[in-house]
């Protein structure tokens, strides 16, 4: 449960954060994932939870919301001139890509545990 609700504690203050003291970018991007995360946890309580203790397949729903932040985030970064936007949408690069290594169907490498 702490899992959960570190990152949504975090994300509900930076929020508040950058509608208290944020410009138009910095309002966007909060927005951007405060809105993944009524989405994501919209979609749990609905019941579709998807599968997510398994690492096979792809999270369709996970996967748009990724997918439509960094669309979101690089028209934020495109539009204003600020240095962390390509930071954030770089991060949330990664989380696509992620994605697409697990719909691709990569092997996990396995972990040798046996001492040599």
């Amino acid at each position: 449960m702490v899992r959960f609700l570190a990152p949504v504690l975090l994300i509900c203050i930076v929020f508040i954060a950058a509608w208290r003291n944020g410009g138009k970018p910095e309002r966007y991007v909060a927005s951007i994932y405060m809105a993944m995360l009524v989405a994501s946890s919209a979609n749990a309580l609905l019941g579709d939870v998807g599968g997510d203790d398994d690492y096979q397949g792809l999270h369709t729903l996970r996967f748009a919301l990724d997918l439509a932040a960094l669309a979101a985030v690089a028209l934020v970064a495109l539009r204003y001139d600020r240095w962390w936007t390509l930071w954030v949408g770089s991060v949330q690069f990664i989380a696509v890509m992620a994605h697409l290594l697990r719909a691709s169907g990569m092997q996990l490498p396995a972990r040798d545990n046996a001492k040599p």
